[in-house]
């Protein structure tokens, strides 16, 4: 029976899936600011995502609260430029909504609870983010950005250069381990360097270690941090 399922928009269930974890555009992944380099997705692109695999919003996927379950609280807060004040908004309870329809046409509505929280010096903008993340909290639980949650994903890794895979045939085509990075002489220490990637994927550049510090090739007075 599950096998019969497709979204109005014609996805089957696998279908959905990879979808719903394709990866999105470099712009998409942000990181989480104090998060230890947690990711970010922005919520656009998860909109348009549930818009493209379940049809437009109201009519193939939505959300459901009570305005009751939103609760707002102001905090006082010190920062290095004085006091400022910050709008908690906390969603006790959304009910996020998608279609399917079986092989009779038959529409069926499946539903995921969840909760969400946000803050903001703005109580309107507060209380949209705390919908934002009860949504992206709920399609979690279906596969959105799953690559992300289980951390094969994140704002570091999408639009970086990637190292090519060696196959057994060595030709970098197949399947096997990446290859090791290339290698050059220090003209200064007369040692390997190795080849790392930039942070921004902008490219690549060499360095070793020396006496606890990187080395770049380069005399201290001209060389560059990458």
């Amino acid at each position: 029976m599950i096998d019969k399922l497709k979204t109005l928009m014609g996805l089957t269930l696998k279908e959905l899936a990879v979808k719903l974890d394709e990866e999105l555009p470099p712009q998409a992944y942000t990181p989480v600011p104090g998060g230890a380099n947690l990711t970010d997705i922005d919520p656009n692109y998860m909109r348009k995502i549930l818009n493209s695999v379940f049809g437009l919003c109201g009519v193939g996927w939505g959300y459901d609260y009570s305005p009751e379950n939103m609760t707002l609280t102001s905090e006082v807060r010190e920062s290095k430029n004085g006091p400022y004040t910050v709008v908690v908004a906390v969603l006790k309870y959304l009910r996020f909504w998608y279609k399917l329809v079986d092989t009779d046409g038959k529409i069926t509505v499946h539903t995921i609870d969840a909760s969400g929280g946000s803050e903001n010096g703005n109580a309107a903008y507060a209380m949209k983010g705390a919908i934002t993340n009860g949504i992206g909290n709920a399609v979690s639980n279906i596969g959105f950005q799953e690559s992300v949650y289980l951390g094969l994903r994140s704002h570091r890794t999408v639009g970086a250069k990637k190292a090519p895979v060696v196959g057994k045939n060595g030709n970098g085509n197949g399947n096997g381990a990446a290859a090791t990075p290339a290698t050059r002489t220090c003209p200064i220490h007369n040692v390997p360097m190795r080849e790392h990637q930039r942070k921004d994927g902008t490219g690549t550049y060499f360095a070793h270690q020396h006496n606890g510090k990187w080395c770049y090739g380069k005399p201290v007075e001209v060389a560059k941090v990458a």
